[in-house]
């Protein structure tokens, strides 16, 4: 008979339709409760896959910027914050360094460079797992029947008394009717026959008494 195994499920680490299916069992040997037993195959069409829930990731991330031929060391020639990749980063740690050049007149300066490290915090959701859920159908058979014996106990009864009408007398007793030394294909036929014999002869009976 036809058999569908309730869903079963099972824990995965991905959510790839693809890779869910070669975790699955293609076919799986099963024995029901009643003692039928088959193989049941894999329903393609009932995988589904559930995410067991969400968690919070977070991380740092930091970028830099170089600022030369600044005229000073001085901080604020530094911007504080930056945008990088959609992130505001903040300003962490500046290094300088210096050159010697010189102006329109020949004259010698110092020029500045700054090296400015700036760095920030991300935070992204991910799943902590997954559960895939499928059926299984196919069919399932006994692969052998019980033997159930029935005992049947049969008693006596007596065959009807005479009628009054002097073919034999009432008070004489008849031998007893014994059901059980019927063959087998007539026990049912014979206890109709006795029944509906037994029934006329109590009619004739009393319709004799009025």
């Amino acid at each position: 008979m036809a058999w569908t195994l309730s869903p079963i499920t099972q824990a995965s680490d991905t959510n790839n339709m693809e890779a869910v299916l070669q975790q699955l069992d293609a076919e799986l040997e099963v024995t029901t409760e009643d003692g039928y037993t088959g193989t049941l195959h894999l329903d393609h069409t009932t995988v589904q896959v559930t995410t067991d829930g969400y968690a919070t990731k977070t991380g740092s991330v930091s970028a830099s910027r170089t600022y030369p031929n600044l005229s000073e060391a001085d901080l604020s020639l530094i911007p504080k914050t930056i945008e990088d990749k959609g992130r505001t980063l903040t300003l962490a740690d500046v290094q300088w360094s210096d050159s010697t050049q010189t102006d329109g007149e020949g004259s010698p300066m110092i020029r500045y460079t700054a090296t400015a490290k700036y760095t920030g915090t991300t935070s992204s959701k991910y799943a902590t797992g997954y559960t895939v859920s499928a059926n299984y159908t196919g069919e399932v058979a006994k692969t052998g029947c019980d033997v159930v014996t029935y005992t049947a106990t049969f008693g006596s009864m007596e065959a009807p008394e005479g009628t009054p009408d002097g073919s034999s007398s009432p008070d004489t007793p008849k031998a007893p009717f014994h059901i059980a030394s019927l063959k087998q294909p007539l026990l049912i036929v014979g206890l109709v026959v006795v029944a509906a014999v037994g029934g006329v002869f109590v009619f004739k009976k009393i319709r004799g008494r009025r």
